[in-house]
């Protein structure tokens, strides 16, 4: 309800079932139903359902194009009964293994797309069956309903077997052929394998040359870091003993000629490793053996800078008669310029090396033996204290060092001389 001066406005603009024409069709509808009626106006324009179509029809023309106008409509193929979009139905169909065809030797068969090649090759009479020397160069054709096969066979043999000949001439000089280079690959595979060989050898043998020199340079690295461990703990204690003097005395008169006596004295080894060369060895066994020549003495040489002083002893016919037939070797540790700044009893390891001399030094075979001086403090210690006199006894050194016999069978006496090497290093029991 509403004043009659505002119905006016209410019918012609605001009430909902006011009647308005379908912009469509121009059909008079209720405003408020406009909406449902388009969804069923057969003029509005609509978009094909078929996917891949982007046609657009009004309403009424939608039906015809989705039935019969639509190229991406499905129809099935009139022989198979598959389903294909409308535009490729007619390239199906001249592919279907199910669509009639006529024979192409125009015999008046008609068969299916999968039964004419069978049909061609084996059936049809006018197809043209060539010779079974086709493969050897006879030229021969007939139509199969002719069926004169037999004839020519009889009539072609010598034809044939002339053919037959040259074929299997020439299968002959090819299976030459292939025979020289089957003949040549095994020659070439055989130079091959050799040169492979060879040079197998040759890396076999480079590779031992390095690992023999790989294994000198760990030896002497080795070597080396021991030494330097010895140079460092000896440099260690003689800071640790200048830290602590209290003054620098002044040398007196009898210092400095004994100085001067030190001067005029051959150098004495700081190395630890000391290399005794021995000569005139048949001499020397000879008179050891009289009993002419029983001990000989190194040279003394330092175990390392600021090191303990030490020399070898060699008895070239054994220490005691029951050592006869042996080399006995020991060590003797004299007074040092350094005593007073070494740990005591001496407690390092002496090891005496009898070289070898061949000129390949993979051959060699040192004969050498270790003296662990921890194990002989406590029934030896005297010959590892710090020295009262100018040399200590022998230490308990290796009484059967080594055998005459064997000495002078090998290289170890090459040019009558030996060369035996005493090294001095940390205890390693």
């Amino acid at each position: 309800m509403m004043p009659r001066e505002d119905m006016a406005k209410h019918l012609l603009q605001e009430c909902e079932w006011r009647e308005i024409p379908c912009p469509h069709c121009d059909q008079m509808t209720g405003f408020c139903q406009l909406k449902a009626h388009e969804k069923i106006c057969e003029q509005v324009t609509v978009e094909c359902t078929n996917a891949e179509c982007d046609v657009m029809k009004p309403r009424m023309e939608m039906t015809k194009h989705l039935e019969q106008e639509c190229e991406w409509r499905q129809v099935s193929c009139p022989h198979c009964n598959d389903d294909h979009h409308a535009f490729k139905l007619q390239d199906h169909i001249k592919v279907c293994p199910k669509t009639p065809v006529r024979c192409p030797n125009e015999c008046g068969v008609e068969t299916i797309n999968e039964e004419i090649a069978d049909h061609v090759t084996n059936e049809c009479p006018l197809t043209e069956v060539p010779c079974i020397y086709q493969q050897f160069g006879c030229q021969f054709l007939m139509q199969r309903k002719e069926n004169r096969m037999e004839e020519h066979m009889e009539k072609a043999t010598k034809d044939h077997l002339a053919l037959a000949c040259e074929e299997l001439k020439l299968l002959q000089e090819n299976n030459g052929v292939l025979s020289n280079r089957v003949s040549s690959l095994q020659d070439e595979n055989e130079s091959m394998f050799h040169r492979l060989f060879l040079l197998q050898e040759e890396s076999m043998s480079k590779f031992d040359r390095l690992f023999s020199r790989l294994s000198s340079v760990e030896d002497r690295n080795a070597f080396l870091s021991g030494r330097l461990s010895d140079v460092q703990n000896e440099n260690a204690a003689m800071s640790h003993r200048l830290l602590h003097q209290d003054e620098i005395k002044k040398p007196n008169k009898k210092t400095v000629k004994k100085e001067e006596k030190k001067k005029e004295e051959p150098s004495i080894p700081y190395t630890g490793t000391f290399v005794w060369k021995i000569g005139n060895v048949k001499k020397l066994l000879s008179e050891a053996k009289q009993g002419r020549s029983t001990v000989l003495f190194s040279e003394p040489f330092y175990t390392a800078n600021h090191g303990y002083k030490l020399r070898a002893m060699l008895y070239p016919n054994g220490a005691k008669n029951e050592n006869a037939g042996h080399m006995s070797i020991y060590a003797q540790i004299k007074r040092g310029e350094y005593d007073d700044t070494l740990p005591w009893p001496f407690g390092k390891d002496i090891t005496f090396t009898l070289v070898d001399q061949k000129i390949n030094i993979k051959n060699r075979k040192n004969i050498k033996d270790t003296i662990h001086s921890k194990n002989l403090l406590d029934s030896f210690l005297q010959c590892f204290q710090r020295p009262t006199s100018d040399t200590n006894k022998s230490i308990p050194g290796l009484s059967t060092f080594v055998k005459h016999d064997k000495l002078m069978s090998k290289s170890y006496a090459k040019g009558d001389s030996m060369v035996i090497i005493v090294d001095v290093s940390e205890a390693t029991t």
